[in-house]
């Protein structure tokens, strides 16, 4: 059971091929997969086109437009686990992201068997201080595609200080202040910060943000 989360903004068309050409052949490869697609729409206008989309093929889904208020990456997020049904959250850039193969759902969920997992995706080190001005290990998990355990979002929810930018790296330091894992998937590739993946089709699914 599997909630899926996707912040559109502005531009219809990349959450579109988002839908199309990544969440789609993923639901389509899991038969008995129960899910729900979250939308918490962070555009200046409403996007019908994309709720109209998931109407059309009877996807189970719930579209917010949050009135043309920008609640950016982190309170967007809060929203969607608010209103999430299962204790599995996966979300998906809506901006960037390429499929190659859709067994990455089972990878980035495989972690979870471990009570304490909070977060998966492709975890990355970092300068808490630096960046957050706390004291760390640095560890989070990239902000592109990740899975989260929905109660723990619920009891470390993203803060109005980091509302997008390191808003990851903030999430990653609350986690573990809270006693929660982190958990790397080989089979993620992401990079949210620099944009640049090498060998790309080493991945099942590829994420390269700030292009």
């Amino acid at each position: 059971m599997v909630s899926f989360a996707l912040v559109p903004f502005n531009n219809p068309g990349p959450t579109l091929e988002r839908i199309e050409r990544v969440l789609l052949p993923t639901i389509q490869a899991y038969r008995d997969l129960s899910y729900e697609i979250l939308l918490s729409d962070n555009s200046a206008q409403p996007q019908p086109q994309i709720e109209q989309f998931l109407r059309d093929r009877n996807l189970p889904h719930s579209y917010v437009w949050n009135e043309g208020r920008n609640l950016f990456y982190g309170g967007a997020i809060n929203q969607i686990v608010q209103r999430a049904r299962f204790d599995r959250l996966v979300y998906l850039c809506t901006s960037h992201g390429e499929l190659n193969d859709p067994s990455w759902l089972a990878d980035i969920l495989a972690p979870f068997q471990h009570p304490r997992v909070a977060m998966a995706g492709s975890v990355k080190q970092i300068s808490y201080e630096e960046l957050i001005h706390r004291t760390g290990n640095g560890l989070h998990v990239q902000g592109g595609i990740f899975a989260a355990r929905t109660s723990a979002l619920r009891a470390c929810p993203y803060t109005d200080e980091f509302p997008h930018l390191y808003s990851d790296v903030f999430i990653g330091w609350q986690l573990q202040e809270a006693g929660y894992y982190l958990a790397d998937v080989g089979t993620i590739g992401c990079d949210w910060k620099t944009g640049r993946l090498q060998n790309k089709a080493q991945y099942k699914i590829v994420h390269e943000g700030q292009r």
